[in-house]
């Protein structure tokens, strides 16, 4: 094709991502595994139902063993007891674990589904780690 040139574009690197938020939420959690995994990325770990048939010990050891081997987080930070944006403490610790990885120079990503309201708990905290550039918003074609 002479006169044309043909723009090569870099292939999307496949990610290893854990999704995380409430376990009332694991519904809607199990569709962004799904879109996830359509788009070619492996989901380590995702919110399950509190009443999973696995114990509270394993549920928490998947996790967590998914969460130190992956390049990003989904915070499924969908509204609860009234609070838009809910990130519990158990979820805002799961944040915290991978911000200390981007802060020691790992290449990770903290995707948050909206902003909390400020009457989230740990609504501060989160506005601080955005202002510094470490979490952001899963923008709508990621979806």
């Amino acid at each position: 094709m002479k006169g044309k040139s043909r723009r090569k574009t870099a292939p999307i690197k496949r990610r290893k991502i854990v999704i995380a938020g409430s376990a009332c939420f694991h519904e809607e959690a199990a569709k962004y595994k799904s879109i996830f995994e359509e788009k070619n990325h492996d989901v380590l770990a995702c919110t399950e139902s509190a009443d999973a048939p696995r114990g509270w010990h394993e549920l928490y050891t998947d996790f967590y063993n998914g969460l130190s081997q992956a390049d990003d987080i989904f915070v499924l930070n969908l509204d609860k007891k009234g609070i838009k944006g809910y990130i519990g403490y158990e979820t805002f610790a799961e944040m915290s674990s991978m911000v200390v990885r981007k802060i020691n120079g790992e290449d990770i990503n903290i995707y948050l589904h909206q902003w909390p309201d400020e009457s989230c708990g740990c609504y501060e905290e989160i506005m601080e780690m955005a202002k510094k550039g470490w979490i952001k918003l899963l923008e709508p074609p990621c979806e």
